[in-house]
């Protein structure tokens, strides 16, 4: 895995996790913790499938 798709990838977290952190606390009103744990994961999962897509291509 080149440099190139590890930036690609860390953005991708990145943006995930903001974005979801975002949309639980502030939207849904949900606790910060809950909301943290939430984007985490979905910061992951959004990472392996990048992931699972760059090695197949």
């Amino acid at each position: 895995m080149g440099v190139n798709q590890i930036v690609i990838g860390l953005a991708i977290f990145i943006v995930v996790i903001v974005v979801v952190f975002l949309m639980f606390s502030q939207l849904f009103q949900l606790n910060e913790v809950i909301s943290v744990i939430i984007a985490f994961a979905s910061g992951l999962g959004a990472e392996i499938l990048y992931r699972k897509k760059a090695r197949s291509s």
